[in-house]
């Protein structure tokens, strides 16, 4: 099945630490999850008002799903 409008969104961060975004076009309440590339490792994304930090240094993906 195909996502509806602002039920998905994936965002690739290549190294800095901290992110800000902006969500207004996501639905709430969606699960957020750190996706570490390089060891498949996934964990629980915690943020304030669109503001991430990945949980160590190098790239990661922010999932909204």
């Amino acid at each position: 099945a195909i996502p509806a409008a602002g039920d998905l969104a994936v965002v690739y961060v290549p190294e800095d630490r901290q992110i800000e975004l902006n969500l207004d076009g996501l639905r709430p309440a969606l699960n957020t999850t750190w996706f570490n590339p390089r060891t498949g490792e996934r964990c629980a994304a915690l943020g304030q008002q669109g503001r991430f930090e990945t949980p160590a240094p190098g790239d990661w993906l922010l999932l909204f799903a």
